[in-house]
């Protein structure tokens, strides 16, 4: 009897822990393929964990709360609910959402990039809690073919008209000023050095720093071409006063879309100075014997920079037959960092020469989509370049790494020594470095498989190089 009994409790107490074990409610997790590279996140998380998440947050506000009337860690539950509640929910919601997120990413085995976008509603213990997340992943490409690639190399020859434009733009660099010996008032092209102050409502402005023997040239438009016209005809030692209003796009966001009042005192007028291009003018820079050694260098500096072109322009020709082999998405996110990044650099070049986008032909907006196209490219080459390496299973040995190491320092005119120590110490640009070298060595390798025709480059393509310099 005993036994029997025995055996029938312990039949029961397996059911009943099978029961539970299967009645157990997990999160729920579906994939809604938005498309190839943006994903939604369906997620559910069963109201058994949000009971449990908010009966601990209250348990924790039990034992410290000092409320009055109760002993700390006897406050009834009642209580702590009516005033604690609000604290409770905005406690435990991102808690819940950020283990549940975790946990499908690890269930659906995706690999995102840049940052999920939710919306996520409030949270009611009485019920499980659902949420949506959008998050982007790489796209996955096939393998690419790199064999019997037949590309054309353009086989650039060094003229004296290019050795000449050079040699002007080094006359020019090395020019020098002088004050003008005939006295008239400023006009363009002169170069005026002024003093001058800003003031906006009769109060100095902060935006702009008092200036002292500033000099700028008439006519370049380096503070505006409203500023320059009102210095036309100011004599050597006259000071003006005048308002001149900026664009709401001018590259300087505190004087866009402002009114300035500028003192302005007109020190001195000068003149540019241009050297005679001779033996003298080449040993003036301190290279050089003669106006040949000079030419000499010019040239090879020359025959460097066309054999950088023509190898970025077999580059190019191979990115167009890879990118012809698939096609394939781009996450958004990764197209928006590389924009933003160009437009960074862009913006940081203007404002350092105090242009504006319209100086350069463009307003910001068409400079916005010229940049987006350019990110596409960027990215569409930083992918194929990632799957290649991947593909090839290319490696950097701990040699290549320090020659790179050891040419950039050359570059940048660096102590090698010190400039491997940033390298260690900064593991981040250490990895785009080597990443770079790993995306050098992938082309590297390919090029060397490619069937090259030299051909003579088109003399438009000469001209071209020519207005560059």
């Amino acid at each position: 009897m005993f036994l029997q009994a025995l055996s029938f409790i312990l039949r029961l107490s397996f059911k009943l822990l099978y029961k539970n074990f299967t009645e157990r409610v997990v999160m729920q997790v579906t994939v809604e393929d938005k498309s190839s590279v943006e994903k939604i996140l369906h997620i559910e998380i069963p109201r058994a964990d949000i009971t449990s998440e908010i009966a601990e947050a209250y348990a924790n506000i039990n034992k410290n709360a000092k409320i009055k009337g109760f002993r700390k860690g006897k406050v009834p539950k009642s209580v702590l609910t009516r005033m604690f509640k609000k604290d409770v929910y905005s406690e435990v919601t991102p808690k819940l959402i950020q283990k549940s997120f975790m946990e499908a990413l690890t269930e659906t085995k995706l690999s995102i990039i840049g940052t999920p976008k939710m919306d996520p509603p409030d949270l009611n213990e009485d019920e499980a809690y659902k949420y949506d997340a959008t998050v982007e992943i790489p796209p996955e490409l096939s393998v690419f073919n790199t064999d019997g690639f037949k590309l054309k190399k353009n086989l650039y020859k060094i003229t004296d008209d290019q050795i000449n434009i050079q040699l002007k733009a080094l006359q020019d660099k090395f020019a020098s000023f002088e004050s003008i010996k005939e006295k008239h008032p400023a006009q363009n092209d002169d170069i005026a050095v002024i003093d001058f102050e800003a003031f906006q409502n009769d109060k100095k402005f902060e935006g702009i720093e008092k200036k002292e023997d500033f000099s700028i040239k008439i006519g370049a438009g380096v503070i505006s071409n409203e500023f320059d016209t009102q210095l036309i005809g100011t004599n050597i030692g006259e000071t003006k006063e005048f308002s001149v209003s900026f664009p709401k796009n001018y590259v300087n966001k505190e004087l866009s879309d402002q009114t300035i009042t500028f003192k302005v005192s007109l020190k001195d007028l000068k003149e540019k100075i241009i050297p005679e291009i001779d033996d003298t003018f080449a040993k003036s820079l301190g290279e050089y014997e003669n106006l040949d050694k000079l030419k000499e260098q010019i040239t090879e500096n020359l025959e460097q920079g066309y054999e950088k072109r023509a190898e970025q322009e077999l580059n190019e020709q191979i990115f167009e037959l890879l990118i012809s082999q698939q096609t394939f998405e781009i996450p958004e996110v990764m197209i928006q960092f590389e924009q933003n990044s160009i437009m960074a650099e862009t913006e940081k070049a203007l404002a350092a020469n105090n242009m504006t986008y319209e100086q350069l032909g463009k307003d910001r907006t068409g400079f916005e989509e010229t940049a987006k196209q350019t990110a596409v490219n960027q990215v569409k080459r930083q992918l194929i370049l990632k799957k290649l390496i991947e593909q090839e299973d290319l490696k950097l040995t701990d040699s290549e790494l320090d020659d790179g190491i050891r040419e950039l320092s050359l570059e940048y005119n660096k102590s090698y020594d010190n400039f491997k120590l940033e390298f260690e110490q900064n593991q981040d640009t250490k990895e785009y470095f080597k990443q770079t070298l790993l995306e050098k060595k992938i082309l590297k390798l390919i090029l060397n498989k490619c069937e090259i025709t030299e051909i003579e480059p088109e003399k438009e393509t000469i001209v071209s190089e020519e207005g560059s310099e």
